[in-house]
């Protein structure tokens, strides 16, 4: 049997990820990252306990709990203003808490276990172009070398362009942007929060640390028609008085657009997607990072699996199928979740339902936390 090789094409948590478990499998790995260094991107910056626990299997998550703020709960705020507050630890004991997460600290995190694990790790380099040969795909890149390789792994994000090129990505109209700035706070707070609006825009808070919280605003596009993306923030901000304090601490606002990833399919021949190049439907709960990291578990077990017959199609096929059973199902919740909250009216009535019995508020945070499976979940909302 021939040597496994793969060239991966995106250096955040998905493709680092897959990286090192590729690279414990004894194959030769090179990763391809644009960007020089790690950097703060438009992200909620919060890894839920099932994200924790993706990490603890990747061997680094005592690294992880060490350098990052725990996250042990999640409050949500109906547009009637009710809360319904939760503990991760109230549902499961072994997953208890989720991790703040500067995403340039992450990265180069995992970046480093990488190239600890021998991964050929290559910062600055951009794709080009991609071209089908035999059994596998030739990489050009724009500083002009190319590069043959048997797997080709798409791990670059929303716009990915290994989907772009490989005729993967399925455009679709959009009509969200996601506004994201860092604000200096002090202070501590060890929960999330996520805080509806009555026109079925939302907020997500996190608590970065000490000084510094992670605020991310989601909304129609026509919003931004004639203002600046801090403008439409502080609007947002200034419709709830928790923030009113804040307002002149915000620092840099970034926005981005579109929001939503959809793919035709996460295989090709000889070609796999993984995160958020996978697809990506904003969430409302913040697991991007989570289904990143499990999506590259899948991969890799897929191909350690088919390994010793050295046939990539069957583990690319497996992979598909291991993707839509893993994350079919809060893939489904997901979107149920986008369309409650186009209806003020029934998320308020759910917020007062759920904040009526706490095991119920407990219930659902774990379930959007993945501390339990989404059948316990919805059993225990009863």
């Amino acid at each position: 049997m021939r040597d496994q090789e793969a060239i991966i094409i995106g250096g955040g948590p998905a493709g680092s990820s897959l990286a090192i478990r590729l690279a414990q499998m004894g194959w030769t790995v090179k990763l391809i990252e644009r960007n020089i260094k790690p950097i703060r991107k438009v992200c909620g910056e919060y890894l839920c306990p099932a994200g924790v626990k993706e990490l603890d299997l990747l061997g680094i998550g005592h690294q992880a709990r060490t350098q990052f703020n725990g996250v042990e709960g999640l409050s949500i705020k109906a547009p009637n203003g009710t809360w319904v507050c939760g503990r991760f630890d109230a549902t499961s004991k072994i997953m208890s808490s989720g991790l703040a997460v500067p995403r340039d600290r992450l990265d180069a995190l995992l970046l480093h276990e990488a190239e600890k694990h021998g991964v050929q790790v290559e910062l600055g380099r951009e794709l080009k172009t991609l071209q089908p040969i035999k059994e596998g795909w030739r990489v050009t890149f724009f500083d002009g070398s190319s590069a043959t390789t048997s797997l080709l792994v798409g791990a670059d994000g929303r716009r990915s362009k290994v989907a772009q090129l490989a005729g993967l990505s399925d455009p679709h109209k959009e009509e969200k942007v996601a506004i994201h700035a860092l604000i200096k706070s002090s202070g501590s707070s060890a929960e999330g929060k996520m805080i509806l609006n009555k026109d079925g825009t939302y907020l997500g808070v996190n608590k970065i640390n000490e000084h510094e919280l992670n605020l991310s605003a989601v909304l129609p596009r026509q919003r931004f028609f004639n203002q600046a993306p801090k403008d439409v923030l502080i609007h947002c901000m200034k419709e709830h008085s928790e923030f009113s304090n804040l307002i002149d601490a915000i620092g840099k606002v970034h926005s981005t657009y579109p929001i939503t990833h959809r793919v035709k399919s996460c295989i090709s021949s000889h070609l796999a997607l993984v995160g958020d190049a996978a697809g990506f439907l904003d969430p409302l709960t913040g697991e991007g990072i989570t289904s990143a990291l499990t999506m590259s578990r899948l991969l890799a077990h897929s191909l350690a699996s088919h390994e010793t017959q050295n046939n990539h199609h069957a583990a690319l096929m497996s992979y598909a199928r291991a993707k839509r059973r893993s994350l079919g199902p809060k893939t489904l919740l997901n979107n149920g979740f986008q369309w409650l909250i186009r209806h003020p009216k029934l998320c308020n009535l759910l917020g007062k339902y759920l904040a009526h019995s706490s095991s119920r508020a407990h219930a659902f945070i774990g379930m959007i936390g993945n501390t339990q499976s989404l059948t316990s979940s919805l059993l225990s909302l009863r």
